[in-house]
């Protein structure tokens, strides 16, 4: 029982830092693309 919470809260935290991994990614993403227009 307190094993799969652990893996739940792994999963989660990995999850998270997962999510701010692909804003990064993007946001460095929009800013090359918008400086290639300009």
């Amino acid at each position: 029982m307190n094993r799969h919470r652990g893996q739940s809260h792994v999963l989660g935290l990995v999850l998270l830092i997962g999510a701010l991994a692909v804003a990064s990614v993007g946001r460095i993403v929009v800013d090359s693309s918008s400086l290639e227009t300009q």
